[in-house]
């Protein structure tokens, strides 16, 4: 599972947003897209294996607060000027969600 290393996760997962998505609108899009398949997972459980296996290791209670980090941190990316710097701070509050 992807989440045995949750610093290697999350570093992949910043990676691909440094690399793939140099806009904001598809950085927006993208977590957008993130938000709803966590939302649909708590709402029935029933998406693809593949995403049900990977989300059935985040508790309940980590998933409702990543939840609530995509939507302030897309909030404060509509006005972030420097996203290099939004991903930083975006990265380290997952992190601590998976450790708290």
């Amino acid at each position: 599972s992807l989440f045995l290393n949750p610093t290697h996760f999350f570093l992949e997962y910043k990676n691909i947003l440094e690399n793939y998505f140099t806009d904001k609108s598809y950085v927006i899009s993208y977590l957008s897209t993130v938000e709803k398949i966590f939302l649909s997972y708590i709402e029935s459980k029933s998406l693809d294996e593949k995403i049900n296996n990977l989300l059935n290791s985040i508790s309940s209670k980590k998933m409702l607060k990543y939840i609530l980090i995509i939507e302030e941190e897309l909030s404060k990316l509509e006005y972030n000027l420097n996203l290099k710097l939004w991903l930083d701070r975006f990265y380290s509050r997952l992190i601590e969600v998976y450790y708290d």
